[in-house]
């Protein structure tokens, strides 16, 4: 977040394509243009929804372009840039990465951490998983669901994958490894320590 925030700022991207939620913490891919629209996108929300329609319509509409996704989206992406170097995702100039080690099926938040908790989606500020705990931030406190409940909810292609770490972004970026309130950042390109060194110094790199 902090990083969309200083290239939309600096003027280094035209816009970003994140993922959202509603509500109900149903994910939702968002085209970000302004700070408002990046601070609408932060917090984890373990569950996917489809992102290249967005994506799409985003690159007909700027020639510099973020995209933040996941590892399995990221890879994706690679690969329609790779199939067709002169389509529409040419223009998605930084990729950010998210660490992730598996995504579940929005009707588990829906059908089992709402009832399971007591509480409404709604009233649920974040979500964080822990080990073997899936923590809920709620106005009264923080509940906790054990992962296990989660299980049957897993996205299939979630027991395929082995890139937790977004190994195809030019930027990966999770909270794995870090102290609490930091993340952890891997530069994977040229084109990503470009965009780091940018968003460090405030400099227009392109």
């Amino acid at each position: 977040t902090s990083a969309l925030l200083s290239l939309l700022e600096g003027g280094l991207i035209d816009c970003a394509v994140a993922v959202g939620s509603d509500a109900e913490w149903r994910p939702v891919a968002k085209i970000v243009r302004t700070p408002e629209d990046a601070l609408s996108c932060s917090k984890s929300k373990y569950s996917r929804c489809p992102v290249f329609p967005v994506l799409a319509e985003a690159c007909r509409s700027g020639h510099r372009l973020a995209f933040v996704g996941l590892p399995c989206q990221i890879r994706g992406l690679r690969f329609l840039q790779d199939r067709f170097p002169g389509g529409v995702f040419r223009r998605v100039k930084l990729a950010v990465g998210l660490f992730c080690s598996e995504a579940f099926r929005y009707e588990f938040f829906r059908d089992i951490v709402g009832p399971e908790l007591g509480v409404p989606l709604k009233n649920v500020k974040k979500f964080d998983v822990k080990g073997k705990r899936i923590i809920c931030f709620t106005p009264d406190g923080v509940r906790e669901i054990p992962v296990e409940m989660a299980r049957q909810y897993r996205a299939d292609a979630c027991g395929f994958c082995r890139d937790f770490s977004a190994r195809y972004a030019d930027i990966s970026v999770g909270s794995a490894g870090s102290h609490d309130g930091r993340s952890s950042v891997i530069i994977r390109s040229l084109n990503g320590m470009g965009a780091f060194e940018a968003v460090r110094s405030g400099l227009d790199v392109s």
